[in-house]
């Protein structure tokens, strides 16, 4: 930045240059172009820094950040490159003050239930977690979890023929059975997840915990309609056992 503010101020004041732009030639490099955009918040100047290039008559920015100055503080609000296809804004929040809270429980989201926003003094609140430095996410995914439960028979096995069902025999078919495109290590980005979790019992009943997760509130539903045709199929295998599903939001 040091070097863009010393070519402005060997050019003048900015307002003296307003709507018009400079561009340094920087062979074999892509030539340096520093632009005037107009007023932004605050009363701040606009300022667009790039290096662009021509393709198929295209100008391209490869790549462009804008910034909003305000005296000698230089505020990145943009970025740019059309190279990779890659386009990021950033926030500016005006007067107030941001409250922050520190939540405990991690993504379930629990701890929010007793949170007052009124005492708190906030009129909207955001969740931020795990982002990379400098992003902040807009969205987050809905998240459901639950449990599954089966209940065998627990007869002697030298005469078990007709009688003896294993719980954790029928919770093992039923995992084995949810598709494989929704296991985290074959997912990525907004694509929605499953996963269970504490798989415990015995012949006589089994458990584990299960998690859903989905960008789409609608995908949930369907997530759900799939576990419930993989237990009735099991059921058809196993038709003295018992299963139980109970999933709720997190």
């Amino acid at each position: 930045m040091k070097t863009i503010r010393k070519i402005i101020a060997e050019l003048g004041d900015i307002e003296e240059w307003a709507g018009g732009h400079v561009k340094i030639p920087n062979d074999p490099y892509m030539p340096l172009l520093i632009e005037w955009l107009g007023k932004g918040p605050s009363d701040g100047d606009l300022v667009a820094v790039s290096h662009t290039y021509e393709q198929n008559g295209d100008l391209m920015r490869d790549p462009e950040i804008v910034f909003l100055v305000t005296g000698d503080i230089w505020t990145p609000m943009s970025f740019r490159n059309d190279s990779v296809g890659v386009y990021r804004e950033s926030m500016i929040i005006e007067d107030g003050d941001i409250r922050i809270a520190i939540i405990p429980d991690e993504e379930i989201g629990v701890g929010t239930e007793k949170l007052d926003l009124r005492k708190f003094g906030a009129d909207v609140a955001y969740t931020i977690d795990g982002g990379e430095i400098g992003l902040i996410d807009v969205e987050s995914f809905n998240g459901f979890m639950g449990k599954i439960e089966v209940e065998g028979c627990s007869a002697f096995p030298g005469y078990g023929k007709g009688q003896y069902i294993n719980a954790a025999h029928v919770l093992s078919r039923f995992i084995a059975a949810m598709p494989d495109d929704r296991w985290p290590q074959n997912c990525d980005g907004r694509q929605p997840i499953w996963w269970v979790d504490r798989m415990e019992g015995d012949v006589a009943s089994a458990s584990t915990a299960i998690y859903l997760r989905d960008f789409d509130l609608d995908g949930i539903k369907k997530a759900q309609g799939v576990l419930d045709k993989i237990r009735a199929d099991v059921l058809q295998q196993f038709p003295k056992a018992k299963i139980a599903i109970d999933i709720k939001e997190s």
